[in-house]
């Protein structure tokens, strides 16, 4: 089960998104194991199990053809498992560079802006869960002073990977600075 947020594809709203491998595991049995053959279209139960070995249905989600060994993608949509709220703290803009044209007017040819996020993340769950958020920045960015994992995927995105503990709000803030050059 991973938690996943995107301003691209979520919406911003926290999504629970079951992943796993069409693929035989050893030691099972070939008649009722995935990886046996492909898995056809169609609507993919989800259950859970508890600590005394009874199933609860979690819902169900419609997923495409899957070919022996492909990776299946399922996502279960909106959770309120896991909150994410977003706000803007500050914002500054700074290092302006002036220039003049040809005919003697002044203009700022460069500057930078920089954006102070916070997020809050409330896990509802009686367990640690980690979450993967997306974000989408206008033009080229910088990362700023961000106090955890992450990875920028191109020059507007980037995913962070914070965790947070059971039945636990944590806030985790961060910039991101934006250079504008004319």
């Amino acid at each position: 089960v991973i938690y996943r947020a995107s301003d691209r594809t979520t919406g911003g709203s926290v999504h629970k998104f079951y992943e796993f491998r069409n693929t035989k595991e050893k030691g099972a049995d070939p008649k009722t194991s995935l990886g046996v053959s492909p898995l056809p279209d169609g609507t993919v139960h989800i259950f859970a199990e508890d600590a005394k070995n009874n199933l609860s249905y979690q819902g169900g989600v419609y997923m495409k053809y899957v070919a022996t060994g492909d990776k299946v993608k399922l996502d279960a949509g909106e959770t309120r498992e896991v909150v994410l709220r977003t706000f803007t703290r500050d914002f500054k803009r700074y290092g302006f560079v002036t220039d003049t044209r040809y005919d003697k007017t002044h203009y700022v040819k460069e500057w930078v802006d920089e954006y102070f996020y916070e997020h809050e993340l409330e896990n509802t769950l009686g367990r640690t869960v980690s979450v993967e958020i997306e974000r989408t920045f206008p033009g080229n960015f910088e990362p700023g002073k961000i106090p955890f994992k992450y990875e920028k995927v191109d020059s507007t995105t980037i995913k962070f990977f914070p965790e947070v503990d059971a039945r636990e709000k944590k806030k985790i803030p961060y910039s991101v600075k934006v250079e504008h050059k004319e």
